[in-house]
């Protein structure tokens, strides 16, 4: 009698438990195990126990850890999806509009991307304009060459890069005949700074750049230095090499014309002048005469045109000097 009634009160409490834990409608595995226990049945089956059991408290839908990087991976294959349509999409854009990439791998241009592609980088023009024709690759690359001579052996990769590409967009550009003029202004230039002979450089010098060596000049004059050239003035400086360095090519834009680049050459060059000083009349070391080796960059700014468009005077093919450091 006494285990009856124990078992009743085990069965009354696991019904209470199991009618806190559901819903206000009772599932039927709970709707029975009820109607049994009120019946005043002495015992449950365990099967019963069971069903109501799993009916009460159903199995957790947390992920497990299997289940998270399921879970995880497919999201992560859904943007790597979506990352590579865009990246192929992009990459025909590309390979469309790019005037640097081989026939063999170009893909037939579509007229959104390469209307797009002028209107992004050459915004002052319409995009139904042609671009600028590029300069051939072989004879950028002759320029390249070491044994050339024309483009300064200290550039890295990189920056032989960058110049191989500034130089292709400079269509109608005469690397050697450039360089040979740099020479020749090196030591125009010098001589007439060291003159003062400002007319002469006013037309071939920008003005920045000449109120710059006009102030070096007053500094050796108000410092009680006198600056002497040899006769002839010209061997006063020899260039022993002269080198383009890097390559600038400007952005067409109201007021820069089309072909409007600077072009940065580095000089070494053999110097000989005397600096007097006014106090002692005594040369100054080392500027006593003695050859002494100096090397410098000078930037030279002017418009390159190509060789089948008529230029429209001699201001866009003259070079002027920019600034030197």
């Amino acid at each position: 009698m006494r285990q009856s009634i124990l078992m009743s009160v085990i069965q009354l409490h696991t019904a209470s438990k199991i009618i806190n834990s559901t819903s206000q409608r009772p599932r039927p595995a709970v709707r029975d195990f009820i109607r049994l226990v009120s019946s005043g049945a002495q015992a449950v089956p365990s099967h019963a126990l069971q069903r109501v059991s799993r009916s009460a408290n159903p199995p957790s839908r947390s992920y497990t850890h299997s289940g998270i990087v399921l879970a995880r991976r497919g999201g992560i294959t859904e943007r790597i999806r979506a990352s590579s349509t865009a990246c192929t999409r992009l990459r025909a854009q590309v390979a469309a509009s790019s005037p640097l990439l081989s026939p063999s791998r170009a893909a037939t241009p579509s007229a959104p991307a390469c209307d797009a592609r002028r209107h992004f980088f050459w915004s002052s023009k319409e995009p139904e304009e042609e671009s600028r024709k590029l300069l051939d690759p072989n004879v950028v690359n002759s320029w390249m060459e070491a044994d050339a001579g024309l483009v300064d052996p200290d550039l890295n990769l990189y920056r032989r890069t960058e110049l191989w590409l500034s130089l292709r967009l400079l269509n109608g550009l005469d690397l050697q005949d450039f360089l040979n003029g740099c020479r020749q202004a090196y030591v125009f230039t010098s001589v007439a700074m060291y003159s003062r002979d400002w007319d002469a450089l006013a037309s071939v010098v920008e003005t920045p750049c000449l109120e710059a060596m006009q102030a070096t000049v007053d500094h050796f004059a108000s410092a009680g230095q006198r600056i002497q050239l040899p006769e002839p003035e010209s061997d006063a400086f020899r260039v022993i090499s002269c080198k383009l360095r890097k390559a600038e090519v400007f952005q067409p834009a109201p007021g820069v014309a089309e072909g409007s680049c600077h072009l940065h050459v580095r000089f070494r060059v053999d110097e000989s002048f005397t600096i007097f000083d006014f106090h002692s009349n005594e040369p100054l070391e080392p500027f006593d005469g003695r050859v002494t080796t100096q090397e410098s960059t000078w930037v030279f700014s002017g418009v390159v045109t190509p060789p089948d468009e008529p230029s429209a005077g001699d201001a866009e093919t003259q070079w002027r000097l920019h600034t030197i450091f």
